[in-house]
């Protein structure tokens, strides 16, 4: 009994998590030197990782008293603004970011420019200004052309501007690096398939939504129906993920070999039958689906 007590009582008293300790090493640090920038960013990171979120601007509005070109501090506060809904605040923020990077030698791939450029996109769409957050996905896009989630917010502002055949495109962009898992683009796709009346793309992109939803039967009906034609490459990437996702090894590799031969360079047939133990090699015995 004495035990367990012991042991109840070491449980209950473990001493402050990871990020306290984090937090209390950077306010230390903060007060050791109240006027290190960098001290003060490390604090503001400490803060946001335990969720201390008024803490962290806080520590940003400090450092942009003293540096108002400090391009760690705009990014992060305008992003702050944004989670907020301070629209207006984050449009200044991530203006004044872009403003001080323009220039800079390294900026046509610079990651924290295009992080801005995304979260500008944003602030601007769920402003309702579709126009000028198009624009800034595009740059976004310019910077990192495998960027998911830029190329989805990218087709959702096409869609609501009327430009389905673009937003088709852009959701493919999206799909192409994170083919499965992900149900947002594909129920994108219906819609603009829908509108734009393409009888072959809304069976594909029902296809994969149900698929992606958890009903793989009803998705791999779908996607049958559009194993030739233009779609005919992302629908046997999506029977094979489907007939993965049922451990149908032989099926779904099959189902890749194909996509491989309509598609030599196609990486995630390529990476699906690495993952799969298979050959890129068309096999008879493991050909699977309609021919």
């Amino acid at each position: 009994m004495f035990a367990v007590v012991f042991y109840l009582g070491q449980r209950a008293n473990s001493g402050p998590t990871i990020p306290d300790r984090a937090v209390t090493a950077a306010e230390q640090a903060v007060r050791d030197d109240p006027n290190n920038v960098n001290a003060r960013l490390g604090l503001a990171s400490a803060y946001l990782a335990s969720n201390r979120k008024d803490e962290a601007l806080t520590q940003y509005r400090t450092i942009l008293e003293a540096e108002p070109a400090n391009r760690d501090a705009l990014l992060a506060s305008g992003k702050l603004a944004y989670q907020s809904k301070d629209f207006a605040t984050a449009r200044d923020l991530f203006g004044r970011m872009l403003k001080v990077s323009g220039g800079e030698e390294f900026s046509a791939a610079d990651p924290q420019i295009e992080e801005a450029e995304y979260y500008f996109g944003l602030t601007e769409l769920d402003s309702g200004n579709v126009p000028a957050a198009i624009k800034h996905l595009q740059a976004a896009l310019r910077i990192d052309k495998t960027d998911a989630d830029a190329w989805n917010t990218l087709a959702g502002a096409q869609v609501k501007q009327g430009d389905y055949k673009s937003a088709v495109a852009s959701y493919q962009q999206a799909v192409r690096f994170i083919p499965s898992g992900w149900c947002e683009p594909y129920n994108g796709m219906v819609v603009a398939y829908t509108s734009l009346k393409d009888t072959a793309g809304i069976d594909y992109a029902q296809g994969m939504a149900s698929f992606c939803d958890g009903d793989s039967k009803a998705g791999m009906e779908s996607l049958a129906k559009v194993t030739t034609g233009p779609l005919a490459v992302p629908a046997m990437l999506g029977l094979g993920l489907a007939a993965e996702s049922q451990d149908d090894v032989a099926v779904a590799a099959g189902w890749f070999k194909k996509v491989l031969k309509a598609d030599p360079t196609n990486i995630t047939a390529r990476t699906a039958l690495a993952r799969l133990g298979a050959t890129a090699a068309a096999s008879p015995s493991a050909s699977g689906g309609k021919s």
